[in-house]
């Protein structure tokens, strides 16, 4: 924390911002997403309970070791259908040290896929984010961000090729995964695609990743 904390105060420094209660990302590496059903009358609200009682059958960590949110998007055949998102405490905590020890006050903390899923502004997307140390691949359905992945390179040095060659691997895989589980609401053939990232720039990439 106190190594990120330095490198917030340089960034703040350098363009003149002085503002301390911010908005921050939260990489999304460690996060899990899932879609569920809760038992809950369309007219009423989705109860805490009722969620953790779902939560408990579909995430491998326990709610003890996550921070949870989630939001009610749809009805259900017996209930709502509800994103959830869980990020482990320590993952939350520790930007947390770091910036209250840059001097701010994050005021809202937000999930990486999400903000990007927000960000395209599109009813449906495809979107690939492409970090030197992790991918991203988002897909947007009818406006709910019904898939957010995120994977670290394996390994981290690899040439351009081998990268073009993970992220086509896991785009496909991605789509594979999103057919199976949403047999009701497939992607559109005319579904926008966009990229974007550290490394979105590098032609070289982009042109394998299209040629795949």
């Amino acid at each position: 924390p106190q190594a990120l904390a330095a490198a917030v105060k340089q960034l703040l420094s350098s363009n003149g911002i002085k503002e301390k209660k911010v908005i921050a990302s939260v990489g999304s590496l460690y996060s899990l997403s899932r879609i569920v059903a809760v038992t809950t009358p369309p007219e009423q609200s989705v109860t805490e309970e009722a969620v953790l009682e779902v939560v408990e059958e579909v995430m491998p960590l326990s709610a003890e070791e996550l921070y949870l949110s989630w939001q009610s998007f749809a009805p259900g055949p017996s209930g709502q259908q509800v994103l959830v998102i869980g990020v482990p405490r320590e993952v939350i905590d520790g930007e947390v040290r770091a910036l209250r020890a840059a001097g701010l006050n994050p005021n809202v903390l937000e999930l990486r896929t999400l903000a990007l899923a927000r960000a395209v502004n599109s009813k449906d997307a495809l979107v690939l984010n492409i970090n030197t140390t992790s991918f991203d691949v988002i897909i947007v359905v009818d406006g709910v961000a019904e898939v957010l992945h995120t994977s670290a390179w394996q390994p981290l040095d690899l040439s351009v090729e081998e990268r073009a060659d993970q992220l086509v691997s896991a785009l496909n895989m991605t789509v594979s995964f999103h057919k199976s589980q949403s047999p009701g609401s497939p992607l559109p053939p005319a579904t926008p695609r966009f990229i974007t990232g550290e490394m979105s720039g590098a032609l070289a990439l982009i042109g394998d990743i299209r040629g795949g």
